[in-house]
Formats: structure tokens, sequence, C-alpha cells
């Protein structure tokens, strides 16, 4: 059962009872209910007094008809009903002593007249929200509210809590990649046939509308969680070898991982933390690394999230002697860099989609995108494969420009490993 009840009057603020069901669910995790979610056939009453008797919060959701929502008079208060469901929800949660908060909509206030068992509403924490249509805005100050109150009081009880409630940002483990969530969105997949340095398998360009809300890791796999996952797993059969000693660094990427080394990787996290931990498809990196939800964003149709160029001020890569668009790459990249730290993030907030390492990806390579999938979904398993030919993307410290964008694909052999091949994860909401 959830933790989070969200009551509200169906012909008041049914939209924004969804949204605010929705923003849980993302920034929080499958906590909350709302009576959408009763299956065809289902006792309606017992399913709500059963999501009831388990709740930790009940959110009141009140918008400026609430009394009357519904009402054959208009001048009715529906409070005052005994039998009005509304009024059943809140006071079941007083009496077994549920913390109930009051989201008012739009300037709504609460009523004048109350009935007795759900007086205590008046002296109860309320929360604001002077515009509804802020509730569509990520980082407004009512989503963190919101956030934070329910943060706050299903804390003990959460088993799918971000470590930052306010902006998505979630670390399962000490030594879990930090991950932050991304919104669906659309966008177009590939390059058009003038993109300098376009390569034939990144065609035809297509449209590709990622559906699900899904984690993905902020930097590529450390080096620090690598070897925590190496001390636990002594026995495990790997060809990784450690790198040169320029490339040790805690807070580097690692290297020298193979295709099945990544997996091998997240099926390990996944045990450990019991969440669903994966290689990202190849749709949903590209998403990534262009950094634009809407399929007709300009900037989603740049080579590079910095524009039609790039340098080695916001990459790490081999840009000497190097121009795109006549604009000059800068020097030569001498080793990976440590994440996060020097080189700037995305518009997504994520580091290195451009650069540092390659990054392997769960599809397995096609030639072209004829018959491609257009919902995110991955393209095959590259461990699955006859020939076990995966893909590789973003390029890396030892790479030109050309192969740092968003559009590149690079066909390996999953048996290969280097010193500028890593990985990046995914993990799903629920």
């Amino acid at each position: 059962m959830a933790m989070v009840f969200i009551s509200y009057r169906d012909k008041d603020a049914k939209s924004e009872s969804k949204v605010i069901f929705n923003i849980i669910k993302s920034y929080i995790g499958d906590i909350a209910f709302r009576d959408h979610a009763i299956p065809p056939g289902s006792s309606y009453i017992n399913v709500l007094k059963e999501n009831l008797r388990d709740a930790k919060l009940l959110l009141a959701i009140i918008s400026n008809n609430w009394v009357n929502a519904g009402a054959n008079n208009p001048d009715e208060n529906r409070l005052l009903n005994e039998g009005d469901w509304v009024r059943k929800e809140i006071s079941t949660a007083y009496s077994r002593n549920i913390p109930v908060v009051a989201v008012l909509l739009d300037g709504a206030d609460l009523p004048d007249q109350l009935p007795e068992d759900i007086e205590q509403l008046r002296d109860s924490q309320q929360l604001r929200i002077y515009d509804s249509d802020s509730l569509h805005d990520d980082g407004s100050d009512e989503v963190k509210k919101l956030n934070r109150i329910v943060s706050e009081l299903t804390r003990d009880n959460q088993v799918n809590t971000p470590s930052d409630p306010l902006t998505g940002k979630i670390q399962d483990t000490k030594y879990s990649p930090a991950m932050i969530l991304l919104k669906p969105g659309k966008f177009m997949m590939g390059s058009n046939e003038s993109e300098e340095d376009r390569d034939e398998n990144e065609g035809p360009r297509h449209l590709v509308s990622i559906d699900c809300y899904f984690y993905i890791g902020i930097y590529p796999v450390k080096n620090r969680e690598w070897k925590e996952y190496l001390k636990d797993c002594p026995n495990v059969t790997s060809t990784y070898t450690e790198p040169a000693e320029c490339l040790r660094g805690d807070h580097k990427p690692v290297v020298n991982v193979t295709w099945n080394d990544a997996n091998n990787y997240v099926e390990w996290l996944s045990q450990k933390t019991r969440k669903k931990y994966r290689l990202l498809t190849e749709s949903e990196w590209e998403y990534a690394a262009r950094a634009a939800r809407s399929a007709g964003s300009k900037s989603g149709l740049l080579p590079y999230y910095s524009g039609t160029s790039i340098n080695r001020t916001v990459a790490c890569f081999n840009g000497k002697g190097f121009s795109i668009g006549g604009v000059p790459s800068g020097d030569k990249a001498e080793t990976t860099a440590v994440v996060g730290k020097h080189l700037p993030a995305n518009g997504f907030g994520l580091y290195d989609m451009h650069g540092n390492v390659w990054e392997w990806v769960q599809d397995a390579y096609h030639c072209d995108y004829e018959g491609a999938p257009d919902n995110g979904a991955s393209w095959g398993n590259a461990g699955e494969q006859k020939n076990k030919y995966g893909i590789l993307r973003g390029g890396s410290w030892r790479c030109r420009p050309g192969f740092l964008r968003s559009a590149c694909r690079h066909k390996q052999l999953t048996s290969v490993y280097g010193d500028d091949i890593g990985f990046r994860v995914a993990r799903d909401v629920k």
C-alpha cells in the first residue's frame, strides 16, 4: 500500500492531483495513491480504506471549488454531509493520527465552516500553491516545497528515497553512482547528411519518444565505485586490468572495461541495492547527450550540447590541430579528467557526455537506423548478438572532436577494452 494518500474532488482538482501524484512518483518514488489507480472490478470503498489504513501522510488538495464541486446546488457545502467521501478521508486520517497537509491551490482558503471531525484541518500544515501552473516547473519553489514536505513526513518509511528530494538526485549506497532523474521527451536521433564528420551509420535521422522517466549517472562510473565492485566480487570473471597510474584516481572514470564487465557491474549493483540498474539504451544515451526534451528544439539538433563546435574548455579530448566549422578545438588531453570538477555539465546536469571516456550502451550494433525502435527501447542486446558487436558513444580523451558528436556511433566488439573505454549506468524509477 502507498504511504501518501492524495485526497481531492474529481470535479475540483483532478488534473492538479494527477500532477502532484506524478511529482511524488518521479522525485521520491512510487509511494503515493490517488483513486485513479483503483483496478476495474475492485471495491472502490475497500481500496480507499486499505490505502488510508496504511498511509503515513494525507495530502488534501483544495481548490476554490473544493466545498461545492459536484454538488447539485452551487451553494451546498458538501462537507456538511456525513457521507461525503472527502470528509471521511480526512476524518479517518485524523482518527488514526496520520498527518494531514492542506495543499491550497490558486489562492484558495479553507472554508469558514468545517465539520467538527475535520476542524483541526485549520491547524494542520498548509502548502500554498498560488499558481497551479508552477507544478509543471521542476525548479519552482512550490515543487521543491512539496517534495520537502513529503520527504520529511515519510522519511522513516521510504524504500526509494533520493538523497536530495528537491533535485531528484539519488545515491542508493555510499559507493553507488550519483544519479539524476530524466523526464520523458522527444528528440531527433541521428544526424543530417550535411553534418561535419558524419558517418552513414547515423541515419536516417528519426523521431524518438522517450516515454518513461529514468535515472542516469551524473558521471561515468568512477574508479572508486568500480573498486567497491571488485572488492565485493573477488572471483568475478573479467579481463579487467589496472590502467596506467595517471588513470587510476578515485574520481576519474573507470577504463579498461568490456561490455560484459559493464553488464556484470550493473547486475551486481542491482543485487546490492534491490533496484533495477542497467546500461543506457542507445537512444536514451543520445537523448541525454543532446539535453533537449523537445524534438523542435534548435539546441537538440546541433552536433554538440555546446553548439556547432566544441573545444577543450568543455570536454576532455584531443583538440590539437583540429577545428570544427573553422573554430580551433584547443590542445590535446594527456589523460582522463576528474569527473565533475573542471568541465561543465550539459543542460540536463550530466558531465562528460562528450569526451573523457567512450561509454558502452546496451544495444547490439546495427549499420544504420532502418527499423530502429522509436520509443527509447534497446535495439537488441549486444551480449546476445551472434557476432558480439556493441556500441560505444561519446568519444574519449584520445579522440578528435568529430567522435564526440552526440550522433556519433562507434562499432566495437563486446570483448574489447581500452584505456579510454568506460560506461555510465541507468536505473529504472520503479
